[in-house]
């Protein structure tokens, strides 16, 4: 059998027979990146090629792949798939996530009540200093209740939203009041309402980045590749926990700075595993602060 499609040598090294046939592999990008092309050698002088190996007029294509090799009468015919290291590439999807708590207690000083009047279900609390509450915030009002009979003192704090007419050292909430004895006003707080952790369906961004080791700068082994980490929240014992407060780290107000930013928060740890060949794909899961 005669192959016109041979060089002189008589195919001692390896030749490239056809057409490369090119694959985009991913429906996001255009980039064609993949191709694989059939070759041909003598088979006493065929030598397997190692993975990674540069195409021969391609460099930054590598090869991911050597396909099964069929015997065409002294011949060996195979395939060979090189594949370019992927641009960087991002996947928007919704994802469940938990999105963390906010602690309720007080991220402001506390500052005294030094006077108090109730008229029409309102109380209006007079105090020594500006707690910088206005019209909808929440203030912790900490007081005293003495009952009437035994005499018995108890400590009390109650959560209250500032109404109209609340400015300065003037806060205004509806009507405390427990009958059968006195209430004396201690000190308030201003301070966020707080809420529970919960899991909502929220928009995220699968971030992907790609590595050849050995090639890529700073990775010399799959090891080498870079994990980012998830977002963690630590107590100020150094136990995980699922809210931000004023002691945790980071901390509640480090966590709005973030959320007023816009920001994109890992909440997922990155994973990296093989796309083809000795290429490797890390995955990042990120979601908008909130």
């Amino acid at each position: 059998m005669i192959y016109n499609d041979l060089p002189n040598n008589g195919a001692q090294t390896p030749v490239a027979v056809g057409a490369k046939q090119w694959r985009r592999p991913f429906d996001d990008l255009t980039d064609e990146l993949v191709f694989t092309q059939e070759y041909r050698q003598q088979t006493a002088e065929f030598k397997p090629a190692r993975l990674d190996t540069p195409h021969e007029t391609l460099p930054d294509f590598f090869l991911v792949e050597e396909g099964p090799r069929e015997d065409i009468g002294g011949l060996l015919k195979w395939t060979r798939t090189y594949a370019r290291i992927p641009p960087s590439r991002a996947v928007y999807e919704s994802y469940s996530w938990t999105v963390p708590g906010i602690g309720s207690e007080a991220v402001y000083a506390d500052v005294n009540i030094s006077s108090n009047s109730s008229a029409a279900g309102v109380t209006t609390l007079t105090t020594s200093s500006s707690s910088t509450a206005t019209v909808g915030d929440s203030v912790l009002i900490d007081y005293t209740f003495t009952d009437g009979v035994t005499g018995t003192q108890y400590g009390r704090k109650v959560l209250r939203t500032c109404l109209s007419g609340t400015s300065g050292t003037t806060v205004k909430v509806s009507v405390i009041s427990e009958p059968g004895g006195t209430v004396t006003y201690n000190s308030l707080r201003k301070v966020q309402p707080g809420r529970d952790p919960k899991t909502e369906e929220v928009w995220s961004k699968l971030q992907m980045d790609y590595f050849l080791p050995g090639i890529t700068t700073g990775v010399t082994a799959p090891e080498d590749i870079p994990v980012i980490s998830a977002l963690e929240i630590f107590d100020n014992t150094g136990r995980e926990t699922t809210s931000f407060t004023a002691t945790t780290s980071p901390t509640l107000t480090a966590w709005r700075s973030t959320v007023a930013a816009g920001t994109w928060v890992a909440v997922v740890s990155s994973v990296p595993r093989r796309w083809l060949g000795n290429i490797y794909e890390r995955a990042t899961r990120y979601v908008r602060a909130k």
